[in-house]
Order: C-alpha cells, then structure tokens, then sequence
C-alpha cells in the first residue's frame, strides 16, 4: 500500500484506518482514557504490602479530596522472585496478592499487576522444573536476549532471562493458567503485560521452537491470543510489544521508553520526545495510547521544574492513558493541580503534532544504550502539540525542548484557521498579529494557547 498525503500525521491516520478495518476484531477503544497509580517509577522493586498499602490510601485521599478521574491502582514488578514463577510472591508479600488487590478493589480502585509473560530466569523454580520450555538456540542452549553478569542484577537472581516457549503445548497450558488465576482467582482488573518484544525476535532460522512451522509475529500472536482469552474483558496495556500487532486484543499500548529522570540518557525524556510524536497517532484509532507515568514529585529526579511541567503537559494533553508513580500525599499543591487539570472529565481525545515531518533535521553520532556509537538525529527546538475540538476551538501547545531561550512564531495556519482568532492563555488575552502570535520561551518551558473558534 502506497499512501501519499499533504502531511505527515494525515497520511499515518489513514494507514491506521486501514490497519483497523483489516483487524480481526474491531480496536478496544472507550470513551474514558486509562487513569490511575502506578508503583514503579516510585518504589521501583522496593514493594511489600504495607508501603503499597501506604500509597493506596494517598491515592485514595487525592482522588476524593480533589474529584480526579483516578481508576487504576497498579502494583509493577517486584512483587514476584522471579521471571517465570507468576503463581508465587516474595516474603514481602506474605499473605499472598489476594488480600492486597481485595484492598484495592475495596478502595474503589481496578486493580492491576505486572507481568513479563515471555521472561524466564535461569534461577527460576519455572526453568528448574521445565528447562524444555524455553526456546534455544541451534546448538541445543538456551537463547537469552536479555543478561545481568555483573554487580547490577535487577533485583532478582538470575543472570539470564530465556524465552517462554509459548508453542509447547505445556508451557502455553502453564501460562495460561497464569493469567486465568490473576484475573480470575486474584481479582486482577488490570494486565501490564511487559518485554513482550522478546516473544518476537527469533524466528525459526535463528531457534528451535517446539514448533518449527511458525513465523516470528506468529507465534507473538499466540501469546497475545491468549491473554485476551484468559483475562477476559480485563484491561490489557502491551507494553514493549510490536506496537501494531494487537489491535483488538489490548486495550492500550506503550509507545516507548521508560520515561526515567533525566533530560537525556538511556531512559530519559528523549524517548518520550521522539516517540510520542512519531506513535501517537494510533491513539484512539488502535489503541489508546501509553506515553508512561507522569512524574510529579518534588525531589529525588535530574529534572528542573520546568522540564516536569513541560512533560506533564506534553504526556496529559496526548489524550490516552494518564497514570503517575508518586506518593500522592507528598506531591507539591501546585503538581496535584496539575495533574488534575490535565486529566479533567476523564474523556478519551486526540492530539495531533501539525509540524511532523516538516523540519530539517540534523545528523551525528550519539552512545546507544550497549555504550556503541549509534546515528542521532536531532530537528527543530520547538515542538507543537495540537487539540481540536468539535465546536471548532483549539489548544495549541507549544514546547522548547532546548536549553536556550527562543521566540517562536505559532503562525495561524496551524491553529486550523486562516486568519486572526481570540487567544488566551491560562484565561488571559494574548496579543496577536497579521502573522500570528508570537512567544517568548525560557529554556524548556511549554506554553499552552487557546484560540477561540473562528
């Protein structure tokens, strides 16, 4: 299929029109985004029932003191001993994931959980019992797409995570039952189902599969098959995945990094950037999409306040899942506020970035994640996000994401009139010419227009 538009975003909403009319089954789009709490990019694997319990009853305090759509209360990895033995808890849990998610449900939240369907560890209980489940290489050995050898062993034992061989027909049983006890016997509303790349990248020239007749996306489709088979009408956010293959089964998607706490790096807000920008489009046509969690706390990040503020408002104004990690009760008034405002009534809606594909970009050498030399690409300084509404109005978000100050011109073609119209910001007249509207920006500051309807 051969597209051509007169932009960028026209011509990606197409395609994901046809992608979505070709779908088995049609996308799981409502009309209320995904909102809620998320322990990760707080607590990280530092996680037992009393600080999860802790967190639960801020996130209780914020959501009805304040009225802010919150639905979702997430407990993210750390909970399990290892990749592969789903059925079991660490000691920090010692009653098991019953009571906890019961807690949850009685605090009017969804409950949700992590999971890495995919992930096996050399040290599990799963790998000791059935080292014949995961796939392995020509040789006869365990392909592992993913090692810790060193002092880093991401709070687990294992130094190596192999792939679940979802094509034996006893690792499939094995977890499916997985996913039928969360949702079922556990009460799990919410599945981030993450890593799930790694069911995707060996393919029967690279592995020996117990089935050998079977492409790469094919056998990631049995895995997502049965997700959606074992959990019912549960929410499934893929995260890590093939991010156009599961339309109609999950219900949201991550459409990058983690989103860490630094302007740059491995896992920064540059994913967050690039990826939004490039992805988002899918929202509310395939999925609604992930742009990750919100981060609101005061201390204990790399970020200035205006780089929170510019990213909270890039993050909330996508229109699809909105969630934070941080202690409600100890987030700054001003944040709560904010955080507020940008998840409003709880409606689902799109953004679009008018200037896509429009800006020269520049070239060089950057350090990939391994430490080797990769091609970077950098484009203009100014990012502009866009929301229409159907009376015809406009919020215009506009975002340096340099470290100079600039002005920029936000010329009226991209405000979706051809002339002069009213604008405000944060309720207040903002002087306008022939031309447009020109601002003044601080080094990563964002500025969010409203221009009237024409």
């Amino acid at each position: 299929m051969l597209l051509g538009d007169a932009d960028v975003e026209t011509g990606l909403r197409r395609w994901a029109r046809h992608v979505a009319g070709a779908s088995p089954a049609p996308p799981r789009l409502g009309e209320r985004r995904l909102t809620g709490w998320c322990s990760w990019y707080s607590l990280y694997a530092s996680v037992d029932e009393p600080v999860i319990l802790e967190h639960l009853a801020a996130a209780r305090a914020f959501r009805d003191g304040t009225g802010t759509p919150l639905d979702i209360f997430l407990i993210d990895d750390g909970f399990t001993p290892e990749m592969g033995d789903w059925l079991e808890t660490k000691p920090q849990f010692p009653r098991g994931m019953n009571p906890v998610l019961e807690a949850i449900r009685a605090a009017g939240f969804t409950p949700g959980l992590w999971i890495a369907p995919f992930m096996v560890g050399n040290r599990s209980r799963l790998y000791a019992a059935h080292p014949d489940w995961v796939v392995k290489d020509r040789s006869g050995e365990p392909l592992a797409p993913m090692t810790f050898y060193g002092e880093f062993r991401w709070h687990k034992r294992s130094e190596e995570y192999y792939v679940l061989d979802v094509t034996h027909p006893e690792a499939e049983a094995y977890i499916r039952r997985v996913f039928r006890t969360w949702a079922r016997d556990w009460g799990c509303g919410y599945f981030k189902a993450d890593f799930m790349h790694i069911g995707s990248i060996y393919g029967p020239e690279d592995a020996c599969w117990h089935r050998q007749d079977l492409s790469r996306i094919e056998v990631w489709m049995r895995m997502a098959r049965l997700i959606r088979e074992e959990i019912g009408e549960a929410i499934w956010l893929a995260c890590g995945a093939p991010v156009w293959a599961p339309v109609g089964l999950a219900d949201a998607m991550r459409i990058g990094r983690d989103i860490g706490v630094s302007w740059k790096g491995h896992y920064s807000a540059e994913s967050l950037l690039r990826d939004q920008t490039a992805r988002n489009f899918g929202n509310g046509m395939l999925w609604q999409a992930d742009p990750d969690c919100i981060l609101l706390r005061a201390r204990f990040h790399e970020l200035s306040d205006a780089q929170v503020r510019s990213l909270a408002y890039f993050a909330g104004l996508a229109g699809g899942v909105l969630m934070t990690s941080d202690h409600l009760g100890e987030v700054p008034a001003a944040r709560r506020e904010l955080f507020t405002a940008l998840a409003g009534d709880g409606g689902a809606f799109a953004c679009d970035f008018p200037l896509l594909g429009k800006g020269a970009l520049t070239h060089g050498v950057g350090v990939a994640p391994t430490d080797k030399p990769i091609m970077v690409s950098e484009g203009d300084p100014v990012l502009v996000q866009r929301v229409r509404r159907a009376d015809g109005s406009a919020l215009v978000n506009v975002f340096n994401v340099s470290d100079l100050a600039t002005d920029w011109l936000v010329p009226w073609e991209l405000t979706g009139s051809a002339g002069p119209r009213a604008v405000t910001e944060g309720g207040v007249p903002v002087a306008s010419g022939v031309a447009g509207v020109l601002l003044a920006f601080a080094p990563y500051q964002s500025r969010q227009l409203e221009f009237a309807a024409v």
